[in-house]
């Protein structure tokens, strides 16, 4: 399992490589991006299951991100236009955005652990000695996007101001770091579906490259599965601050 982001890296890599060397017709246009950023994910439910009987419900887990530590929140994109004029393209964005659980803070526990019935408010480090995606929750998801007319701009600035929106849907690719006191996991697995929504500017700067300041909403599966048989559930609803740099051609 370890080996499946390298290949799906080494695929959108390879994609992009193909097209850059091996342009779209004449009448098409594409664009190659890199970015970074920030992400932040709200609170969110979490569930654990165990052969021992446990089944909970952590009703908030506060999540941190720490973006712009290594490994920092990055991305790469390609879009083709289905022609230079026409407002419709398609393209493949992967994101890498990290989550790590805050163990100390306290949330809403119910259900039954290991026979027992919970229903109590205690910190999450009494059901998870570790629950993080520091690899991250990766993401890689097939969208449409739309140019959006800038008429509304004044005149010197048509042309050098490209709005555009988008959305799609994909599948996670987690690093799973989860240890509770019976079973663990440490590896990247398939987590579930995944979708996103976007809307962003691309400020030309020459003839090739864009600037491109993005927000993106993400909604992301994630289902981990433990050594022990057990297996851990959430739905990370993530807001990203995009800054990209697209070369076109």
């Amino acid at each position: 399992m370890r080996k499946i982001l390298p290949l799906l890296l080494s695929l959108l890599l390879a994609l992009i490589c193909s097209v850059t060397l091996y342009p779209v017709t004449a009448s098409g246009e594409t664009w190659v991006s890199l970015y970074g950023g920030l992400a932040h994910t709200p609170s969110s439910k979490v569930t654990v299951t165990e052969p021992d009987g446990t089944d909970l419900t952590l009703h908030s887990v506060t999540w941190r991100d720490e973006s712009f530590q290594s490994p920092p929140y990055y991305g790469m994109r390609i879009i083709i236009w289905i022609s230079r004029h026409s407002p419709w393209g398609i393209g493949i964005d992967f994101t890498h955005a990290k989550i790590m659980a805050d163990l100390n803070r306290s949330t809403r526990v119910t259900g039954v652990r290991a026979g027992g019935t919970v229903n109590i408010e205690e910190p999450v480090s009494n059901t998870f000695k570790n629950l993080a995606f520091t690899h991250g929750y990766n993401f890689l998801t097939v969208n449409a996007f739309y140019r959006l007319r800038n008429d509304f701009l004044p005149p010197y600035r048509k042309g050098n101001l490209i709005p555009y929106i988008g959305g799609g849907a994909g599948i996670t690719v987690p690093h799973s770091e989860i240890e509770t006191s019976t079973g663990s996991v440490n590896d990247y697995q398939f987590g579930g579906l995944a979708f996103q929504a976007l809307i962003g500017v691309g400020i030309v700067l020459g003839q090739h490259f864009l600037l491109q300041p993005e927000y993106k909403f993400s909604w992301g599966n994630i289902s981990s599965d433990l050594d022990n048989g057990g297996e851990v559930k959430l739905t990370p609803l993530t807001h990203h601050l995009i800054l990209g740099l697209s070369y076109r051609f």
